[in-house]
């Protein structure tokens, strides 16, 4: 039997439309369940937010930055320029009060949300127990009644500053519109391998949206110190956005982007390029302190304090070693 040489063409045009409709119904479900790198994203998370912008329009994370704070205004203002305005930053604090220093000048001890109750921050430059905190959520709101701490813990230094971390409990639970930063889980390594090289996000007195690079991570720098160095980044695009740290930036958070969250490594402790406590090596004594502080001084709430939360990256990556 002989095909109508018409009903063969229909027949071959109809087989090649569904073919190409075939390709073009997979293909999200390929893309979807690709594979996806840590180091990769984290890369990409940081230089395509800053692709085509500059420092001289887009690195402050407020259209401006009081140096005094009033209580009959509110003047942080997110700036949508800033290139890392849709991520959540509201775990970031600007600003504390400044009244044990008497110059008017609360930026000067940065401190970063680790849970609705806990705050961290350096040891060497930390808020005294009964200073408030400002927090500004995503509608530009001052959290009020403004948190206030009410006992610290301070983790016992070496000869030099480190571990150079302390944990500070507030008078009551942080809303819903303030976001807790993650950390990294044990089994880091399993999907960054080795970091050096990549971007982070960083900050300064001014709070402008800082890149900086890992140098090196994780380091024992002495015998049980586990320490974060950060380096100038080669990238030019990246130096655009780069700045040495200085007096008054330190214990201002340093993060991975990773799943398009914050990912906290350390806070800043030194000068230069900067460097600070590796938070992955201490995150059982950070668990402890946070779960001390809260219990004596919630003793009706003991064992149901909040602690560290992990990023699971199992879940988002593909392992890499």
């Amino acid at each position: 039997m002989t095909l109508n040489p018409s009903i063969r063409s229909s027949a071959t045009v109809i087989a090649f439309a569904s073919a190409v409709w075939l390709l073009i119904s997979a293909a999200p479900a390929r893309a979807e369940n690709s594979p996806r790198f840590a180091p990769e994203e984290a890369a990409e998370a940081v230089d395509s937010r800053i692709a085509g912008k500059s420092n001289l329009t887009d690195w402050m994370v407020y259209t401006d930055v009081p140096h005094v704070f009033s209580e009959d205004e509110n003047p942080w203002k997110r700036s949508g320029n800033c290139w890392g305005s849709d991520l959540d930053l509201t775990g970031v604090s600007p600003f504390n009060d400044p009244a044990p220093y008497g110059h008017g000048f609360g930026m000067a001890q940065a401190v970063t949300v680790l849970s609705p109750w806990h705050v961290i921050g350096s040891s060497h430059s930390f808020p005294s127990v009964g200073e408030y905190l400002v927090l500004i959520d995503k509608d530009n709101n001052v959290i009020t009644p403004k948190p206030v701490i009410i006992a610290s813990y301070h983790f016992k230094t070496s000869g030099t500053v480190y571990p150079d971390i302390s944990i500070a409990l507030l008078d009551s639970p942080l809303p819903d519109s303030i976001t807790p930063v993650k950390v990294l889980p044990d089994d880091w390594k399993t999907y960054l391998g080795n970091p050096r090289g990549l971007p982070l996000l960083a900050f300064d007195i001014h709070e402008r949206a800082i890149v900086t690079e890992i140098s090196a991570f994780d380091y024992e720098h002495e015998p049980g110190i586990f320490r974060n160095f950060m380096q100038a980044p080669s990238d030019r695009q990246r130096r655009e956005f780069y700045k040495e740290v200085e007096a008054n930036d330190s214990a201002n958070p340093v993060f991975l982007i990773l799943d398009n969250q914050l990912v906290l490594i350390n806070l800043m402790s030194s000068g230069g390029p900067g460097a600070g406590t590796s938070l992955v090596r201490h995150k059982q004594e950070i668990n402890e302190a946070m779960s001390e502080l809260f219990d004596e001084n919630y003793p009706l709430a003991a064992g149901l304090s909040p602690t560290l939360t992990e990023l699971d990256l199992s879940s988002i990556y593909t392992p890499i070693q």
